[in-house]
């Protein structure tokens, strides 16, 4: 057994924490940065879940002195992607593997895409029951393109190269192996096709959404589509035709599928190319 007095001395070496859970504790801002900068310092995870923070800047100032931190918590607080900065989310998680915004009410689509893409660790993003309804995206302009574009004498260059990227998303998100979009608005799998290029997308979280139809993929891009994934989540969305799983046997990497809760007809089930794989 070690003494509670030992146990004290430990906790009180606060830059040696590793995890650190404050849910349910009303932060709403950053607080003295002094005060953080000698707190937490080792910190790898850090849960902040269940509070009232609404702005990005508060939660930079709080884990810009966590060098360290790999996976960070701030679900069901009101945090506006629209305060978040690309720059900002750079260079305040440069370590960051796994980011989970749950329940957050003011998630936008495109601006969170812009962030996370900041995040060149980023391998996991928990976006679950924010209302998605759309996951139209366009790849971020690069800072050539950006003085491309403010450079009257390279006006139609510039435009080339932003629909270029606007219609090229395999750089968006190059690392993210997991994508939980469960509990959202999503109806069509068109909408789900503009993960498609994602290069390291294994794992894929689509349960309790709308999803009603799979067609088959006809062109030989949309067959190519998903190269690595290779477990898709579908329990409890609206596909009622066995046709919509016989089109997922194009997803070559599929190893695990899921789809409890379908209005599937039982009378009609049979062996699928994609079950025998």
């Amino acid at each position: 057994l070690v003494g509670m007095a030992a146990v004290g001395e430990k906790m009180a070496r606060t830059d040696e924490l590793s995890h650190v859970i404050l849910h349910h504790d009303t932060v709403r801002t950053a607080g003295d940065s002094s005060e953080l900068e000698s707190l937490c310092t080792g910190a790898t995870d850090l849960s902040l879940s269940h509070n009232l923070l609404c702005d990005w800047n508060e939660v930079s100032q709080i884990i810009q002195h966590m060098p360290r931190l790999q996976v960070l918590y701030l679900s069901s607080n009101r945090i506006h992607t629209g305060s978040i900065h690309r720059a900002l989310a750079r260079s305040c998680a440069p370590a960051l593997r796994v980011l989970v915004l749950n329940h957050m009410k003011f998630i936008e689509w495109q601006q969170l895409v812009d962030v996370c893409s900041a995040l060149t660790t980023l391998e996991e993003l928990h976006v679950e029951g924010n209302g998605i309804a759309s996951l139209a995206h366009s790849a971020p302009a690069t800072s050539s393109e950006t003085s491309a574009s403010q450079a009257s004498s390279s006006q139609a260059s510039s435009s080339s190269s932003s629909s270029s990227s606007a219609t090229s998303p395999g750089g968006v998100l190059p690392r993210l192996r997991v994508l939980n979009l469960q509990r959202n608005c999503i109806s069509s799998w068109s909408e789900v096709l503009h993960l498609s290029q994602w290069p390291s997308l294994s794992r894929l979280m689509l349960s309790f959404n709308r999803i009603d139809q799979i067609d088959a993929l006809a062109s030989a891009e949309d067959r190519a589509a998903f190269s690595h994934l290779s477990t898709l989540s579908l329990d409890h969305n609206r596909l009622c035709c066995w046709s919509s799983v016989d089109a997922l046997a194009s997803l070559r990497a599929l190893t695990r599928l899921r789809l409890r809760g379908n209005p599937l007809p039982a009378g009609a089930a049979r062996l699928l190319p994609l079950t025998a794989r």
